[in-house]
């Protein structure tokens, strides 16, 4: 499985260890700004138990929701055979009923692994694997200090396994094996925008694809996304330079909002590409509120809103405090015209909450207690 940034567990506590939030670091952000900025504060009614929801503490980032508040989420397993850790597992949440998605139950791909890529439309859900269609193994010896193991031996290609809102198996596609393809997300005219790391010219590339996977044309990426000194260690000629260019791809994120994909890139300052029907694009310069960048997309039926990460939180091997007391990750509405922040949104503290989407006024989100999962909402007026 590649180690991509929506891979990060989730936890629905924060981990031992982690400190508590100093005075400065739970400072109200809009402070900071020359002009004030409108707050609202969510207020989330009694929590709904989720009937058929999976039994366990955490999920992995990002969350996906559907049109009409379903939530979908992956949750890694823990089964002690490498197999295991290869395919987390897949629930459409609803309090109307939830739905397991099962990609292993497509016959004929073996060796199927997660590529670290899943989406949902009104229609279906989407999951990104590789396999093989050619099921002859041979007895190889992966690490010299474990026993001979049987693996499969034919050409691996990438696949998109699709899924009806009753998580039935709809169909397979299988992706153009010229690219190695990083995110997917779906249009509302049935194509797909993909995100893809040409190897070949060591550039990535932004395509529009049909129903059936095949590619139509290229999208332009804009030049303040591709100016990065980590991508262009992709022309050198030491592997692992070029691939730390290509992994530098986990970044790059779409979100889905007012009918459209927003294709972004986390922890930074670049520009936005809205993506619509036939691949229409038009860029948007985001401004962060001081001392925060871009984290993630809420999922939207007619607006934007983002979560901002405070700049420079270091998660790498440390616990990161999640609590909205914290101030190091926050809400707010974005202007799509030009990318200003129009107001705050304030999440009461209390216990470690997930947003999942906004839909017609009302924000969407779960909690876990006891290792029961439950649905929160909370209006959001204009």
């Amino acid at each position: 499985m590649r180690f991509l940034i929506g891979s990060f567990l989730a936890m629905a506590a924060i981990p031992a260890g982690a400190q508590s939030p100093s005075p400065k670091a739970a400072a109200d952000p809009a402070e900071t700004a020359s002009i004030p900025i409108a707050a609202v504060t969510l207020e989330f009614g009694d929590p709904k138990p989720i009937p058929g929801s999976p039994s366990a503490t955490g999920w992995m980032t990002p969350v996906f929701c559907t049109g009409d508040g379903t939530i979908v989420v992956a949750i890694p397993n823990t089964g002690t055979q490498w197999q295991d850790w290869r395919m987390p597992s897949f629930y459409a949440l609803d309090t109307k009923g939830s739905h397991t998605l099962s990609p292993r139950s497509v016959s004929g791909i073996y060796d199927m692994q997660y590529r670290g890529s899943y989406f949902a439309s009104d229609s279906m859900y989407g999951i990104e694997v590789t396999g093989t269609r050619d099921d002859k193994q041979e007895l190889r010896t992966i690490r010299p200090d474990k026993p001979a193991q049987q693996v499969y031996t034919g050409k691996h290609h990438e696949y998109v396994i699709e899924f009806d809102r009753d998580g039935n198996l709809k169909k397979t596609l299988e992706l153009p094996e010229q690219y190695s393809f990083w995110r997917l997300a779906p249009l509302p005219d049935d194509e797909f925008v993909a995100l893809a790391y040409d190897r070949i010219n060591a550039v990535p590339r932004l395509l529009l694809l049909d129903s059936g996977g095949d590619v139509v044309r290229p999208i332009e990426i804009p030049q303040t996304m591709q100016d990065d000194p980590v991508l262009e260690q992709g022309q050198s000629s030491d592997v692992l330079k070029r691939a730390k260019a290509e992994s530098s791809l986990s970044f790059w994120l779409f979100g889905q909002a007012r009918g459209r994909v927003l294709l972004y890139k986390s922890r930074a300052h670049a520009s936005v590409l809205e993506i619509g029907s036939g691949g229409a694009t038009r860029e948007v310069p985001v401004q962060a509120p001081d001392g925060y960048e871009i984290s993630s997309v809420v999922p939207a039926s007619d607006r934007w809103i983002m979560q901002f990460r405070r700049s420079g939180l270091n998660d790498n091997g440390h616990a990161v405090d999640a609590r909205p007391g914290s101030g190091n990750f926050v809400y707010y509405e974005v202007d799509p015209n030009d990318g200003s922040v129009k107001r705050r949104i304030d999440v009461p503290s209390g216990p470690l909450r997930q947003i999942a989407c906004e839909a017609d006024g009302v924000v969407r989100g779960f909690t876990i207690s006891d290792g029961k999962w439950l649905s929160i909402t909370a209006d959001l007026p204009r």
